[in-house]
This record gives structure tokens, sequence and C-alpha cells, in this order.
């Protein structure tokens, strides 16, 4: 049995789980409401701030590379050097890591598969309400063609405060734009990601880890990991 088919067992197991709960748990509605559309899917979910608080579950909700957007669930979590690593899977068993709201890894994903990511230092990212500009230096190992340490040069900067929209609520976020290049890959892109002004925690971004994503990672944040919002 594959992982992603592994993941989709699982969810629809702890769907049933829940499922015989609810009778005598009414707050797990949104919950089933949530998982449900994880599982099966319709183009473009969008939760309401209600389903995503009646779930016990951290997710994102996601859009990769122009697809349609969909829901992620927090599988697993990672403790490296460098920071933590938050694994987000979809209902096909896709999985995107994130560190400090970065996207670091890609598995099960039928365009590419990132492998590793690599920084001597720590990732400026999650220093960015502090600072005003950083630059960084890092790694990528994806497949295919099975590249290895490709090099990317990045250079952030803050851009001032604004107002976004996340599920119903108005929040006042800094808006950090990096610009990304590999000489390598003849590659340039610019990320950008929305930061929590007080704390630096990434609420939404939109990423371009390599050239096979024209058109991007859209990341915006539902139930943080922790319950942190």
């Amino acid at each position: 049995m594959s992982y992603r088919w592994l993941v989709k067992a699982g969810l629809v197991l702890l769907l049933v789980v829940l499922t015989g709960c609810s009778a005598s748990h009414s707050n797990y509605t949104g919950t089933l409401g949530t998982l449900k559309l994880a599982l099966f899917g319709t183009p473009d979910y969008q939760p309401t701030l209600a389903e995503i608080e009646a779930s016990p579950y951290a997710s994102q909700v996601m859009r990769m590379n122009g697809g349609p957007q969909g829901l992620t669930i927090l599988s697993g979590i990672f403790a490296t050097e460098k920071g933590r690593e938050l694994r987000w899977t979809s209902a096909d068993g896709v999985s995107v890591i994130t560190r400090h709201g970065r996207v670091v890894k890609i598995a099960n994903w039928k365009e590419l598969e990132v492998s590793a990511f690599r920084a001597r230092q720590s990732d400026p990212l999650s220093l960015m309400h502090k600072q005003e500009a950083a630059r960084f230096e890092y790694e990528l190992d994806y497949m295919p063609g099975y590249r290895d340490g490709v090099v990317f040069q990045s250079e952030l900067k803050q851009q001032g405060m604004e107002r976004h929209d996340i599920l119903g609520q108005t929040r006042e976020l800094l808006h950090i734009v990096e610009a990304v290049e590999s000489k390598t890959l003849n590659f340039r892109a610019t990320n950008h990601y929305w930061l929590d002004p007080a704390s630096g925690h990434v609420v939404k971004s939109r990423q371009f880890p390599l050239p096979q994503i024209s058109k991007g990672i859209e990341i915006t944040e539902a139930k943080p990991f922790g319950g942190r919002r």
C-alpha cells in the first residue's frame, strides 16, 4: 500500500471514529464537515471560521501551482537543528513541509518532489518582523532529474503593513518580499510572506520554490499549530 493511500485510509478511519462520537459531541459537527471536504474535495474549498475553530486539527488552505484550493491537515512534526518542521497533507496524499512558514520539502506530488533543504545559517524569515532586510543562501535537492545541492540566494525586505481577509477576519499583517535567484537554473522569482507583526509568524504566503512551480504555492493559515492566531 502506498503512502498516499495510507494517509487517506488514516483520515477515513479518523472520520469514522468522529462520526461515531458525534451523536454525543455536537461540537464535532464542524470537524466532520471540514474532514469530509479534506477527504473528498471540492474545487476551491472555502472553509468558514466556525468550521475551522470546531476542528481540533491544525490546518492550512493551500493551492499548488494554480490547481484547485484545498484543505491540508497537520500530519507530522519534526525537530531539526534549524527549527521545527511541520508536514501538511492533502486529501490525495501530497505533503508540503514548512519551516518558519517557508516550504522546504514536497512529497508525493506528481509534478515534482523536493527531498532536502539545507542552509548554513538560520532562516532570517523568522526574524523579519524585527529587521528591515536580510540575505539568505540555501540548497535544494529535487526530482525529476535528481538535482542535488542546487544553490539559491535570496534577499528579504519589509514592505510595510497590509490588511488581509483571513477566514472572514480582517488582520493587519507585515508584508515581506523575498527576491530569489539560482544561477545554476537561470531562475529568478519573488516570494511573498505576510507575517503577524508581533510574533513574526507567517499567516499567509505565495512561494515559488522552483521553476517547475511557475504559478506558485499559495498558503493561508486556517488553524495554527498550538492554537495561536
